[in-house]
């Protein structure tokens, strides 16, 4: 099942409701995944739900990709243990 691809505007609204819901999202960053090859992608994961969503932020650069992201998170580098997809998560 491929993603719905979303802008940052949505994004921004579906963190702002996550989060008067009392819920913590990550958004997990990746480079060249399999399912959106040669793009940055951002994948948000609800600490309540536990899982992740069936929608995505995209970006030809990782600047481009971070520019949509929601207003006022904060970047964690990638783990060494992390899948080498994984370039960044933000929460």
């Amino acid at each position: 099942m491929r993603s719905e691809v979303i802008d940052a505007a949505m994004a921004q609204r579906l963190q702002n409701k996550a989060i008067s819901e009392g819920d913590l999202w990550i958004w997990t960053v990746t480079a060249n995944p399999s399912d959106l090859p040669h793009l940055f992608v951002a994948r948000p994961h609800s600490t309540k739900m536990r899982g992740a969503f069936g929608f995505v932020l995209v970006g030809e650069t990782l600047a481009a990709l971070r520019s949509q992201l929601p207003w006022g998170l904060h970047r964690e580098s990638r783990r060494e243990a992390d899948d080498p997809v994984i370039v960044e998560v933000w929460y």
